[in-house]
């Protein structure tokens, strides 16, 4: 069965959230007991005791192919307090580089990349040679990961993911 492929492809090195390790306890004998909110579902942060704010975030890196579809890089956008740019990138992703890689759910199909997985770096499919990095913060993260390219040999055939920038200011 034919499931088409990818058009000039990359490799996206992605950051997923680590919800079992950034729920530890991330400042010993400090005020927080876990690092992760479950009701709010994100890592805390915290002041540590050199009044450095510090993330509970942590992360285990996956490297998948990946088409770019870039849409807005460090685009100019003034708030009170100055230039807070704005950048979107979008991956199309192939299920079956997914399927292959453990990134799909064997139960229900779902894929395993998800908002709020962070999209570290993209490198050259053949040489493996860094092609760009992104900053961290304000990082790229996902927003909306959503299968398409129904159809295609009888099944479903890509993800879409849209990465974004996380807002550094006020903007009100």
């Amino acid at each position: 069965m034919y499931r088409g492929r990818l058009i000039f492809p990359f490799l996206a090195v992605i950051g997923r959230l680590d919800v079992n390790a950034s729920s530890q306890d991330p400042d010993g004998s400090g005020e927080l007991t876990e690092g992760y909110d479950s009701v709010f579902r994100e890592p805390h942060t915290y002041t540590d005791s050199a009044e450095q704010r510090q993330d509970t975030r942590k992360e285990r890196c996956v490297i998948v192919p990946c088409q770019v579809e870039d849409q807005v890089w460090e685009a100019q956008r003034q708030i009170q307090a100055g230039n807070n740019p704005d950048s979107r990138m979008v991956l199309v992703f192939h299920f079956s580089d997914l399927e292959r890689l453990g990134l799909v759910n064997r139960t229900t199909g779902v894929a395993e990349l998800h908002p709020n997985d962070r999209l570290d770096r993209l490198l050259n499919c053949r040489t493996k040679k860094l092609v760009q990095s992104f900053r961290n913060p304000p990082g790229l993260f996902a927003i909306s990961c959503t299968p398409a390219g129904f159809g295609l040999g009888g099944s479903r055939n890509l993800l879409v993911c849209v990465f974004e920038e996380r807002e550094q200011g006020v903007t009100g």
